[in-house]
């Protein structure tokens, strides 16, 4: 995003109505501040700006920068209502301001630092409201693979396997089809659909041959043909599951 630019004409100032000098300085030690990442003195300066100045022309993005500041120092509730005035000051419709706010970097960033924060029930919420407000999203992959990781973990199976197969469906563009593949093998294998496991362990061999995931993959491969009692195939994944490299010890 831009950074803040200084009113340059009077014709701007009786325009914008607030738009001094002194209100832009005022905002720009509230933005100076956010980039510093001094979150704590930004909040301060971003709120006395938002009070004193509440029609200059800057207040929805100074609102912008509030929400991020609140969510950096854990303070949740506040970054989604400073969103929400942002959304509500901004001179655009409500959607389209929605769009060019923080929009769906928002509402991404918000569900990882609670997810981070240990709260992944409010950050599987804040996940699905960036799904529903930003289809088409490019976080949106990400976002489907963190509550279908999420869902797997509760073992909640059929809903885990709904998001993870959304993010197959978008395969040819997306970064998480990896380990979406792999979650859903092991879904498979943690409900003894051998058959499918086996499917889906192979597809990923064979479509992923580089990623980082390879010899778990050949390991649960091979553990998949063990329990399907396909011996000889299940000795020739664990020994590549081996010889690749990179198992947990």
């Amino acid at each position: 995003k831009k950074h803040f630019e200084l009113a340059s004409t009077q014709s701007q100032v009786e325009r914008n109505g607030d738009s001094t000098l002194m209100a832009d300085a005022h905002y720009g030690i509230g933005e100076s501040l956010y980039h510093l990442e001094q979150f704590p003195q930004a909040i301060e300066a971003l709120s006395t700006f938002i009070q004193t100045y509440p029609k200059n022309r800057h207040i929805p993005q100074a609102y912008d920068k509030l929400a991020f500041c609140y969510l950096k120092v854990k303070n949740y509730s506040a970054a989604k209502e400073a969103y929400a005035k942002g959304v509500e000051t901004s001179p655009q419709n409500v959607t389209k301001a929605d769009e060019v706010f923080a929009g769906d970097t928002f509402y991404y960033t918000l569900a990882q630092a609670l997810e981070n924060d240990g709260k992944m029930k409010e950050a599987t919420a804040e996940y699905k409201v960036l799904l529903e407000k930003f289809p088409q999203s490019q976080l949106g992959d990400d976002a489907r693979y963190r509550l279908g990781l999420w869902y797997y973990r509760q073992k909640e199976y059929r809903t885990a396997e709904t998001f993870l197969e959304e993010v197959l469906a978008h395969a040819g563009e997306a970064t998480r089809g990896a380990p979406a593949l792999l979650v859903l093998g092991n879904i498979s294998y943690a409900q003894e659909r051998y058959a499918d496991a086996i499917e889906k362990y192979q597809q990923f061999v064979n479509q992923y041959p580089q990623d980082s995931a390879l010899p778990q993959a050949y390991f649960w491969l091979g553990m998949a043909r063990f329990q399907a009692q396909q011996f000889s195939e299940s000795y020739s994944a664990l020994a590549k599951a081996l010889s690749v490299g990179g198992l947990p010890a």
